[in-house]
């Protein structure tokens, strides 16, 4: 496990104990998604699965684009959302921090073809949240999705939850910003997790697209579900940088 913990840092930036602390996250939740983009054959999963005895509950699942160095765990923590801001898997201190779901998201449990009867659905709206790295690491390459030729061969997002591999293909990205609690007449993007009905949809998927940087041609319509990663830009104070997919399988 520490060779192979030892490539991943290397090929992402990250410490070798967040790799492992990864690696063991997958293997304590038997999560075929999470170790299959770690890169652990079936052999790999069932001689490791005897070697952990502890998890960290706060996985939420395992967050990818291809072509990037985004191959993070994503963490969650509904009693405080702040928690890994500042801490990486294992809780201790690190200005990387982890890739964060938010709280009002509902990662899902059970899978899409059984159309979760076998659990719970994922919100309409999923939002992550990651630092904007100078290294780039974490979500400090998502900037480069300001140029429409990087969205073009870097347009596809995997995100596993702890039970099925989902895929995104990017619909927007575009500039906003974090705005003041009473500030009306603004569209905030990070308010919206769950479309009650087809106007609500609408008034979140209206405002991505015409906030959009470029014109990805991917369309959505009222059913479809949206990934949002959201990084810190510097354009104006408490500035944002979305990139907004729809879910394609």
């Amino acid at each position: 496990m520490l060779a192979f913990a030892q490539q991943k840092a290397k090929d992402t930036g990250q410490s070798v104990e967040y790799m492992v602390d990864s690696i063991v996250t997958g293997l304590g939740r038997k999560s075929l998604p999470i170790l299959d983009n770690l890169g652990l054959s079936a052999v790999d999963i069932r001689k490791k699965m005897e070697e952990v005895d502890t998890i960290n509950e706060d996985s939420a699942g395992w967050l990818k684009i291809d072509g990037t160095v985004i191959d993070y765990p994503v963490m969650q923590t509904p009693g405080d959302e702040q928690y890994y801001l500042n801490r990486n898997f294992d809780g201790k201190y690190s200005a990387y921090g982890c890739i964060i779901a938010d709280t009002d998201s509902t990662i899902g449990t059970g899978t899409l073809a059984e159309d979760y009867t076998d659990g719970t659905r994922p919100s309409t709206n999923i939002i992550l949240h990651g630092h904007n790295m100078k290294n780039g690491t974490m979500f400090g390459g998502l900037d480069k999705y300001r140029d429409q030729g990087y969205e073009k061969t870097h347009s596809r997002i995997k995100f596993s939850s702890l039970y099925e591999d989902r895929e995104y293909e990017i619909c927007a990205v575009f500039l906003s910003q974090v705005y003041k609690k009473g500030q009306m007449g603004v569209f905030k993007y990070y308010q919206f997790f769950n479309a009650a009905n087809e106007d609500e949809f609408n008034g979140f998927y209206q405002n991505i697209k015409r906030m959009s940087l470029y014109d990805t041609g991917v369309e959505a319509s009222f059913g479809d579900e949206f990934l949002t990663l959201s990084v810190c830009a510097y354009h104006v104070d408490n500035g944002r940088l979305v990139v907004v997919a729809k879910r394609i399988k």
